[in-house]
């Protein structure tokens, strides 16, 4: 099944199969492709009639190129999950000169790297990588520090082991998110991210994770999510640490209601993506959910 979502300025309709999309193709702004039941090479073939198109997801493509993505011009965000055999650097060249693209997302891909023509690809804001366990960090890294404009980098359930001091060449990062990897410690590799102002760490299996920490210089930080198994005087000294920013501990025993703040919830700087998409996490506008079986509630009312 395909699911498109088309909106306007005052609205929005929902059709739940590409010949509805295609009686309103000036009306879609997104489209969900699964290519085990849509015939995407056709809708690919004649993408170009959905002109307002803003976000395009593909799931199970088994072709190796993307045909036509070069011909939606008003494409902002592109997500290629479970296709493996896509030809990346075609994919590239087809989106250097969208100057309105912003989001590339990768997931289950079997990605051990990407190539370094990225770069060109000179608005992009967002790479999401996720659930490709074979991933090799520092060529990952080698390849991107060159994509100026680059803010935002999800790296979660790669399998990621350690941290390549080559991360510290990514200076302009906001964000960087390393949920649910086997990471063993953590580090100065981290300090030349200045403008680093949202750091996901939970998820990992640190070995000291407060005696890593310490060595951590994060000096615009504004949100911390890990669940670690502190004291409080250690959880004190965090918050000392990082004035400022919100420390949010997931561990069972740590959320405490200090952390679930009004601000924590309005301000899209600080709630993270991995607070919102946490496996077996509910958020929703009025509470959020932790653990099914320990569940603290902070209402915005």
């Amino acid at each position: 099944m395909c699911f498109s979502l088309a909106t306007t300025m005052f609205g929005q309709e929902v059709y739940m199969n590409i010949k509805e999309a295609n009686e309103n193709p000036n009306m879609v702004v997104s489209l969900n492709l699964n290519c085990e039941e849509d015939n995407c090479l056709n809708t690919l073939k004649n993408i170009s009639v959905f002109s307002n198109l803003k976000e395009l997801k593909l799931t199970s493509f088994s072709g190796k190129k993307v045909l036509n993505i070069s011909s939606i011009q008003n494409l902002e965000k592109l997500t290629i999950e479970n296709s493996p055999s896509i030809n990346l650097k075609d994919l590239f060249k087809q989106l250097e000169n969208n100057f309105n693209f912003k989001e590339l997302a990768f997931n289950n891909n079997q990605l051990n790297d990407i190539p370094k023509s990225i770069k060109k690809i000179t608005t992009l804001k967002t790479l999401r990588i996720e659930n490709n366990p074979n991933l090799e960090l520092d060529k990952i890294i080698n390849n991107i520090k060159e994509v100026d404009f680059l803010r935002h980098l999800y790296l979660g359930n790669n399998g990621i082991n350690s941290m390549p001091a080559q991360i510290q060449d990514l200076t302009n990062l906001v964000t960087l998110d390393l949920k649910g990897n086997v990471l063993t410690s953590i580090g100065d590799e981290l300090n030349g991210l200045l403008n680093l102002e949202n750091l996901m760490l939970e998820g990992n299996v640190f070995e000291d994770f407060f005696g890593d920490i310490n060595s951590v210089e994060l000096p615009n930080l504004l949100s911390l999510v890990i669940d670690e198994e502190l004291s409080k005087e250690e959880m004190e000294k965090l918050k000392n640490k990082f004035e400022g920013a919100k420390i949010i501990n997931l561990s069972a025993n740590q959320l405490d209601d200090e952390s679930l703040t009004k601000d924590t919830l309005v301000d899209e700087k600080v709630i993270p993506d991995s607070l919102i998409e946490k496996e077996d996490k509910v958020f929703t506008y009025g509470e959020l959910t932790i653990e099914k079986d320990k569940v603290k509630i902070f209402s915005q009312a």
